[in-house]
């Protein structure tokens, strides 16, 4: 259960540095292999992908770090972590460079539903939402 536990929590650090990595060069691509197809989470990132291409917006400075806080086996192809998720001030910005506005720093407590359809060989984030 440690080694799966470790797997999952290195896992879900790849899949938020892959979501990062796709926002900050707009790419909607690199999404589709880190959740499943019913996850909202893909649909959301590709909908805000192509708004940021549409409308000439970059973000820069997207990093996000995880403070895992818990571990759960709901069965041996679905897990929950609870986490700590916090993210640093993102610049948003013109295509040229200049500044829309500043994003302030957030953390936020969120619940991960990590998941293995029969499928894929690689865990997939299924759903993600915050909580107090």
């Amino acid at each position: 259960t440690i080694d799966v536990q470790t797997e999952l929590i290195a896992r879900l650090r790849e899949i938020l540095e892959v979501r990062d990595r796709a926002l900050s060069v707009r790419d909607p691509g690199l999404l589709s292999d880190i959740y499943t197809t019913d996850c909202n989470c893909l649909k959301d990132g590709r909908a805000l992908i192509a708004t940021l291409r549409k409308d000439a917006v970059v973000w820069k400075g997207v990093r996000t770090s995880l403070a895992v806080r818990d571990v759960e086996e709901v069965n041996d192809r679905l897990w929950i972590i609870i986490a700590d998720v916090t993210t640093p001030s993102v610049r948003i910005e013109t295509e040229s460079g200049r500044l829309i506005r500043v994003v302030p720093p957030e953390r936020n407590r969120v619940r991960f539903a990590l998941a293995k359809p029969v499928s894929e060989t690689e865990w997939l984030l299924g759903h993600a939402s915050t909580f107090d």
